[in-house]
């Protein structure tokens, strides 16, 4: 095997995605049941429509940055390091894994999403959702507007996580080598 391609920590980057994915269901999950989510039947009251749109943005930008963050430490300060590496070179490895972390993330998403979408299409419940939203011409545009404002937003939060996951595989890896000791932040010891 090339020997480029065994510096790959896989056990690594499925850690952090792993993680990653879990923090960011329950957080959407919290943010659901709040009403700061988007789903086909959302009727968006034009008075209202900004006010929702804005918290919504922000409260998936902070799931999915702070699920980036975490999941890229988990993934820096887990990758094996590779003897006789200089810092750049780490930081580069360890900072590429937590961008893998990010994309396996983001693709699973994607995949989830696309899943969802097909058993959606084809409930009963999807069909009425549609009529309705064709007997109401306007709320069918504000629908559309808020769908692309979001997909701009989420795209644009999506570019910032892979960038939040990078620094924080970076710290992860940092501490890694430095042996940095989190028992003061983190410890279930007495």
């Amino acid at each position: 095997m090339d020997k480029q391609f065994t510096n790959v920590d896989m056990p690594a980057i499925l850690a952090g995605t792993g993680v990653a994915l879990a923090i960011s269901i329950v957080l959407l999950h919290f943010g659901a049941a709040v009403g700061l989510s988007m789903s086909p039947d959302t009727v968006w009251e034009q008075d209202t429509v900004v006010g929702k749109v804005i918290a919504m943005n922000l409260w998936v930008m902070w799931a999915q940055i702070l699920s980036a963050l975490i999941g890229g430490y988990i993934a820096g300060r887990l990758r094996t390091p590779v003897p006789g590496s200089d810092p750049h070179e780490r930081e580069m490895r360890d900072g590429m894994h937590g961008v893998a972390v990010w994309g396996f993330g983001t693709v699973a998403v994607a995949i989830g999403v696309a899943v969802i979408a097909a058993i959606t299409a084809i409930s009963p419940d999807a069909a009425e959702v549609s009529a309705q939203a064709e007997r109401n011409a306007d709320v069918l545009r504000m629908n559309e507007s808020v769908a692309i404002i979001s997909a701009f937003s989420m795209a644009s939060i999506s570019l910032v996580a892979a960038v939040a996951s990078w620094f924080a595989a970076s710290k992860g890896g940092d501490h890694r080598d430095e042996g940095t000791d989190l028992s003061r932040i983190v410890s279930f010891r007495k």
